[in-house]
């Protein structure tokens, strides 16, 4: 896994979407939480999250996967 430091992450302000790459894929996507996607490879690695609704499903998102919470 990356540390958190090279973690990619892209917010979307207009659609309240937030992007978090891990690493470059390829991919598949799954619907772990409803409105969070998890992208894992084929050795089922978390690849990347979309995580929709991102103003309501921050604090979901640390509390499942504390690992990606964004460092201050």
């Amino acid at each position: 896994m990356k540390k958190n430091k090279d973690i990619v992450r892209k917010y979307n302000s207009i659609y309240d979407v937030m992007h978090i790459f891990i690493t470059d894929g390829p991919y598949i996507y799954d619907e772990d939480h409803p409105g969070i996607y998890v992208a894992r490879n084929d050795n089922n690695e978390i690849e990347k999250f979309t995580i929709m609704d991102w103003s309501k499903n921050k604090k979901l998102f640390e509390e499942k996967y504390p690992e990606y919470k964004e460092e201050n």
